[in-house]
């Protein structure tokens, strides 16, 4: 008798297919497991905490490391602020050649250039030009004045609520999440805001009390997200579900100008890649980078966010592990992803 025979045969391939099936599902998760044991082991070399996601946008597959934990997002934060302010812009609710005068008042600690180069001198910016100061060159002078342009800390948290982003919020202006920072009390300060008023009073902030600080920060549940929140952002930025097309292009194009972390994410990755990347970085807290890397050879897009908190490695060291922890991800993921 032959075997099988052919009333068995439409069983066994059926039986078949499930099993094949079953397999193929059992050996995608071995492969994410060997992908994360791999990202455990660079994490482990942070001298802190690492918490990271990572999705090929063409094929679904994911990697990552504790990516429902909320960490703080310091400048990460200021992706989902520029969605809604180019969200804004398409509404016709803002435009973007519109003059805006930065005077004394306005200048805010922490990183930027306006500060820096302007001093107390005012000047004129179009509020495009503030858009490419927020993003490239991550200015916090920048960030404050188009937060409330769109109308505060609030509104972009509606944003990502009516995108249906869950696990990311932004509560405080930069003033006063760089004042918490230091442990300043705002209230306690001369008004208006004046910026050396501000750092003659963190001139006399302790170590000890900075570092109490830096503690409150990292367990404060405001402007956090979750790694994998940021992900599901960055995938909805680059597949235009979150800004109308145009605005997606002139949101990642300046990511792609990024200034800031050169050793971050783009720092390992191959020849070919093009990434579009926003840092982060308060001290003692949290050393980050997210952003959708293009990979070569057509392998499609991959939406990463990496957050390294409460290390104690230099600046340095941490952006290295970023670097090796974003090109890790991405090959694992290129490689899933022909399968």
């Amino acid at each position: 008798m032959t075997f099988p025979t052919p009333a068995l045969r439409p069983a066994l391939a059926s039986i078949g297919l499930r099993l094949h099936r079953r397999i193929s599902r059992h050996l995608g998760r071995l492969r994410g497991l060997a992908g994360e044991a791999e990202l455990a082991r660079l994490a482990g070399l942070s001298d802190g905490r690492v918490a990271m996601a990572a999705l090929h946008l063409e094929s679904g597959q994911a990697v990552g490391l504790d990516a429902d934990t909320p960490v703080p997002m310091a400048s990460t934060m200021k992706v989902p602020l520029a969605v809604e302010f180019l969200t804004q812009v398409h509404a016709g609710r803002i435009d973007l050649a519109t003059m805006h005068d930065v005077g004394p008042h306005a200048l805010r600690p922490g990183h930027g250039i306006i500060a820096a180069r302007l001093g107390g001198q005012g000047v004129a910016f179009s509020l495009d030009a503030l858009l490419r100061l927020m993003l490239v060159e991550s200015d916090n002078t920048a960030t404050d004045i188009l937060l409330a342009r769109v109308g505060g800390p609030s509104a972009v948290t509606a944003r990502l609520a009516a995108l249906g982003i869950t696990g990311m919020r932004v509560d405080r202006t930069i003033l006063q999440l760089m004042s918490d920072h230091q442990g300043i009390d705002l209230a306690t300060l001369p008004e208006p805001f004046d910026l050396g008023a501000w750092r003659a009073r963190e001139r006399t902030i302790t170590p000890a009390a900075r570092a109490v600080a830096a503690h409150r920060l990292l367990a404060d549940p405001r402007d956090s997200t979750t790694p994998a929140a940021m992900v599901r952002l960055l995938a909805a930025i680059q597949c235009g579900h979150a800004l109308p097309a145009a605005a997606a292009e002139r949101l990642l194009r300046l990511m792609q100008r990024c200034a800031t972390g050169p050793g971050r994410i783009p720092a390992r990755l191959p020849p070919g890649s093009v990434v579009a990347h926003k840092t982060g970085y308060l001290p003692c807290v949290v050393t980050a980078d997210v952003g959708v890397v293009t990979l070569g050879q057509g392998l499609g897009h991959v939406a990463l966010a990496i957050y390294v908190t409460a290390s104690r490695a230099s600046e340095a060291h941490r952006d290295l592990v970023i670097a090796d922890l974003a090109r890790a991800a991405c090959d694992h993921l290129a490689v899933a992803a022909r399968r």
